[in-house]
């Protein structure tokens, strides 16, 4: 008899557990990983975190469809050898939630030049500049809502220029490949 109201308490305890809802959210900080085919840091895999989780990098602008990405400061992801003035920003066009093809953007609309720049600056003087173009491609493989993960990459060409080793330098042709895991913020 004992067994039985045991048995019967274990399944309705059983029964009354529900499982947790499982978390749409992405806790952050966004991530990104930048590899350039030039310069001292040539094949190198760079993972970046934006170093503050207050503020929001990732806005949706309805009012031109774009979306943009700033990040400063960046730090690397598992030391932290860049100094605070290091960031990287673009945009890329078209609507929210939307995955697939996409292009980089000017935020500062039809003819405002290019997409955004990424610096890398290190704590030891070496610095890495590089302009990122609009209409390039960009692949979004996960376009999520507010507070929710963005994640895509896409690659672009173009000039560097900077300091290594106490010497500046001009590279033209670099290739640049960024992918990113990014936390959207509210809508502008």
């Amino acid at each position: 008899m004992k067994a039985i109201f045991l048995t019967i308490g274990v399944v309705i305890w059983l029964g009354s557990c529900v499982p947790d809802e499982p978390s749409t959210g992405f806790d952050g900080p966004s991530e990104y990983t930048i590899l350039f085919d030039k310069t001292a840091l040539a094949g190198q895999s760079i993972s970046l975190i934006h170093a503050s989780t207050t503020v929001e990098d990732v806005n949706f602008i309805s009012s031109r469809s774009i979306t943009k990405v700033y990040a400063e400061p960046i730090e690397m992801q598992h030391n932290n050898k860049l100094n605070t003035q290091s960031f990287i920003n673009w945009a890329w066009d078209g609507g929210t939630g939307v995955d697939g093809s996409h292009n980089t953007t000017s935020v500062a609309g039809p003819g405002g030049g290019g997409s955004g720049d990424i610096l890398l600056a290190y704590e030891n003087g070496d610095e890495y500049n590089m302009f990122i173009p609009a209409y390039q491609p960009v692949t979004l493989s996960k376009y999520g809502e507010i507070g929710e993960e963005i994640t895509g990459s896409f690659s672009f060409t173009g000039n560097i220029q900077g300091t290594e080793s106490g010497k500046a330098f001009y590279i033209q042709n670099c290739k640049a490949t960024i992918s990113f895991r990014l936390k959207r913020g509210k809508d502008q």
